[in-house]
């Protein structure tokens, strides 16, 4: 019975995932180091992140087998509550969702997990952006393609400007028709400068 209910509860959580991208080259066996040093990780990550400031990075193992992780909520989930669940459940659907990859990213509109067994904690990797688009009705239609485009690259270097010098690397703003949000990952991010070349 519990497993059934631990099942269900990593069901719910993946169900709920934007966007999963899962290696599949190289990947652990059951039973392997990297294995071991994995599932210890993403328990001690969520673990972390729970009991700070639902953000927490850590390492286990050396050389090969080595696994890097990083966990974390977004500065404006505003439930606090669905914020926990999905740090305390990501580590179990992920795994169900991706068995033996070696590296993952995954994310939903409450955290971001990621893992990987080459460290990233200080670089920044254009494979791992995430972008969502949503429309407001069923139709939008765009008279000159060329403008709009200029508009929202414009729009987006501004938020990407005031999200690197803000603590929580966030920021929102909406101009008509546009409404945008912008994250980077905590202690990654360390100018505006560098946030604005991501943008683009």
């Amino acid at each position: 019975m519990v497993a059934s209910a631990a099942v269900a509860q990593s069901n719910e959580i993946v169900d709920q995932w934007f966007r999963t991208d899962c290696s599949t080259t190289g990947n652990y066996t059951r039973g392997s180091q990297f294995e071991k040093n994995l599932n210890q990780l993403l328990s001690s990550l969520s673990a972390g992140a729970i009991a700070g400031d639902w953000f927490n990075t850590s390492s286990v193992g050396t050389g090969p087998d080595q696994a890097f992780g990083l966990i974390m909520c977004y500065a404006d989930a505003g439930d606090a509550t669905r914020c926990k669940e999905c740090l305390a459940r990501a580590p179990a659907g992920v795994r169900q969702e991706c068995p033996g990859s070696r590296a993952v990213t995954a994310s939903n509109d409450a955290c971001l997990l990621r893992y990987s067994d080459k460290p990233f904690f200080s670089a920044y990797d254009a494979s791992t952006n995430i972008s969502y688009t949503k429309l407001a009705g069923d139709q939008i239609v765009v008279q000159n393609v060329t403008t709009m485009n200029n508009t929202r690259w414009q729009f987006l270097n501004k938020l990407a400007e005031r999200a690197g010098d803000n603590t929580l690397r966030i920021d929102n703003r909406s101009e008509p028709y546009i409404y945008s949000a912008i994250f980077f990952t905590k202690k990654i991010v360390v100018r505006s400068t560098v946030c604005e070349k991501r943008v683009r």
